[in-house]
């Protein structure tokens, strides 16, 4: 049998994970995002993974110009980027 002996710490105290909220979803002319991180960018990626819009960032973002389907927002924030599915009806 093979002893492999590993440390008890990870050297990580804790992990904080942002924590995102679009909505409404569907949506039909705004999204709305609340989050608790500063923002660097925003992309809309549609479902061939093409980006199709880079809205300024804010709390509020027209899709008024998407077609009806799923999109993914991509939110870029310092260290990460956060993926989140939304409906345009």
């Amino acid at each position: 049998a093979t002893q492999v002996n590993c440390p008890p710490d990870t050297g990580i105290d804790t992990v904080e994970k942002a924590t995102y909220a679009v909505y409404p979803n569907p949506a039909t002319t705004t999204l709305s995002l609340s989050t608790t991180e500063n923002i660097s960018s925003l992309a809309v990626v549609n479902v061939k993974g093409q980006r199709v819009m880079e809205p300024k960032v804010s709390k509020s973002i027209s899709i008024e110009s998407l077609a009806a389907g799923v999109y993914v927002l991509e939110i870029h924030t310092q260290g990460a980027t956060q993926f989140v599915k939304f409906i345009k009806k």
